[in-house]
C-alpha cells in the first residue's frame, strides 16, 4: 500500500500528541495486543506505535496508539472487536461499491465514518453503510466541515 506523502505528514503531525492509553483491564490489552500481532504475522505493515508512559509496569494496561496499514479481512483487528487505539487502513479497488461492500463485511456493526472532500458523494455511500451509526467526516453521527 502507497500512502500519499500528504495522509502520511497528517498522521504524523496528529500522532505526535498520541501517547499510549490506559484500556479497562490488561486483559483487554491482550486482546488489543494479540490482534496487532496477528495482523503484522500476517503481512500488516506497522505505520506508528506511541510509546508507553515512563514508569507504567508490566501490570499495567496501557497498550500504545497503533497505526497499521496492508489490513485485510484475514486479520483479527478486522473482523473481531479489538475495541483499542488502533487505526487500520486497508486498500481497495477505490470504486464506491467496494468501499461500501467491505464497511459492511462485519457481523458488528457497531459505528462507520466516511471521509469525503465530496459531501453528496459522502452521504450517498454513508447512507449503503449497513451500522448503528455513520459519520461523515467525522467519528459517530453528525458531519464536519471537510478539510482533507
Amino acid at each position: 500500500m502507497v500512502l500519499d506523502l500528504e495522509v502520511l505528514n497528517s498522521l504524523n503531525t496528529v500522532l505526535f500528541y498520541y501517547v499510549a492509553v490506559q484500556l479497562v483491564s490488561t486483559l483487554q490489552r491482550d486482546i488489543v495486543a494479540s490482534h496487532v500481532d496477528d495482523a503484522i504475522k500476517k503481512g500488516a505493515k506497522l505505520l506508528y506505535k506511541s510509546p508507553i508512559p515512563e514508569g507504567a509496569g508490566e501490570g499495567t494496561s496501557f497498550h500504545p496508539v497503533t497505526v497499521l496499514a496492508d489490513v485485510n479481512s484475514e486479520m483479527d483487528v478486522q473482523r473481531k472487536e479489538t475495541f483499542g487505539p488502533v487505526v487500520s487502513v486497508s486498500p481497495f479497488d477505490g470504486t464506491e461499491a467496494e468501499a461500501v461492500r467491505l464497511a459492511n463485511d462485519t457481523e458488528y456493526g457497531l459505528a462507520s465514518s466516511v471521509y469525503s472532500k465530496d459531501e453528496t458523494k459522502a452521504a450517498r455511500i454513508a447512507s449503503k453503510i449497513q451500522a448503528g451509526q455513520v459519520g461523515i467526516n467525522c467519528y459517530a453521527l453528525g458531519r464536519s466541515t471537510p478539510t482533507l
